[in-house]
């Protein structure tokens, strides 16, 4: 009914629960007697020949029964009292014990990141991905929060999939107990259409009411691992030009179609630094027209987050030079430091050094 309200909870016994105890207390007793009682039997059906032994061999039959009894009951008693730690697991207040990846991450002085299960290093597009985390309240609350957990680029930027669950396993976050944590599943179905890059998994909490992210360290989410996303078909490069930047990068082949321009990259280690591809347009005298400088899919997969063995397709709009692409002969394309501005050593498919480190790739006549 409308107004206040009293709900009053008690734990107290009940018939099943004393039933159980006298069922049990009947079946310890049973088991005492039997021990007790068996070397007793023995002792009667064996009578004569303990007359004809005397009174010692008696006297160490029933001391055999008695210790035989007190053994037991004392080991009963060890493994009720020393023994229960060796079944239990306890976990502090600020420790999942069963997370077997520990962490510590707050969000806006409410909620803390214990720690997760092990995630995967690799995605499907269109699979679903598993993520379990253990979540503590930091402080009792009236609100009732939802979960969000969040798949976006290494770069930022918009998410390319996102899922809210409004009661974390359940359990509205007003009724969490601060002395306890909360193993929290959350399914997400990674989208079809992602493209094949590095992906990082970011969880945090939103306000139902106003729509509001809580805040934490890193902005309004946390990261809790990075991971790449495989692509539906390995793409097939055409077979050249063929050139080698740095130590690590190779273009393993490029071509164009009037107005766009692919380029097939790979890496066979991790890239140190931050560099960056430039896309330089020129025309028949080799004056530059135009430039497109950037990363694949459209700079949200940084030279860095690459995939060693990947083979990338970099696709790139020619117009969006905005250049008279009438006018345009040859394409050039190198990798440089953006900080420095210097480019990396390049060489042709033979080991030739290529001019100005740079690979010229002719542009095809419509």
């Amino acid at each position: 009914p409308v107004g206040e309200s009293t709900l009053d909870l008690t734990f107290g016994s009940t018939p099943l629960r004393r039933g159980v105890g006298i069922l049990s207390a009947i079946t310890w007793i049973g088991v005492l007697l039997t021990l007790l009682l068996m070397p007793l039997l023995h002792l009667r059906q064996t009578s004569n020949s303990l007359v004809a032994r005397g009174d010692t061999e008696s006297n160490r039959a029933l001391g055999s029964a008695t210790l035989t009894i007190a053994l037991v009951v004392a080991l009963l008693w060890g493994l009720e009292v020393m023994g229960a730690n060796w079944f239990q697991l306890h976990s502090q207040p600020d420790q999942a014990l069963a997370a077997q990846i520990p962490m510590h991450a707050d969000i806006d002085d409410r909620f803390r990141l214990l720690g997760l299960d092990p995630l995967p290093t690799t995605l499907t597009a269109g699979e679903p991905l598993s993520v379990v985390a253990y979540w503590r309240a930091l402080d009792e609350m009236d609100e009732n929060y939802s979960v969000v957990l969040r798949l976006e680029p290494v770069t930022g930027g918009e998410p390319l999939a996102e899922i809210s669950q409004l009661h974390p396993s359940d359990i509205p976050t007003s009724g969490w107990a601060t002395g306890l944590y909360l193993r929290n599943k959350l399914d997400m179905l990674i989208p079809a259409n992602t493209p094949p890059i590095q992906v990082a998994l970011r969880v945090g909490f939103r306000d139902p009411a106003t729509s509001q992210m809580l805040p934490s360290a890193e902005g309004d989410t946390i990261e809790v691992g990075r991971m790449w996303v495989l692509p539906i078909n390995t793409p097939t490069p055409p077979d050249g030009p063929r050139a080698a930047f740095g130590s690590n990068i190779e273009l393993l082949g490029a071509r164009t179609d009037g107005t766009q321009l692919m380029l097939y990259w790979r890496t066979n280690a991790p890239i140190e630094g931050n560099p960056n591809i430039f896309i330089h347009l020129l025309d028949a005298q080799g004056q530059l027209l135009g430039q497109l400088d950037g990363t694949p899919y459209a700079n949200r997969y940084p030279l860095w987050a690459w995939q060693p063995g990947q083979i990338i397709e970099d696709i790139q709009n020619l117009t969006a030079a905005n250049v008279d692409l009438a006018q345009l002969h040859t394409i050039a394309v190198g990798i440089y430091d953006p900080a420095t501005g210097t480019r990396l050593a390049a060489t042709d498919g033979d080991g030739n050094p290529l001019a100005d480190n740079a690979q010229s790739i002719p542009v095809a006549e419509e």
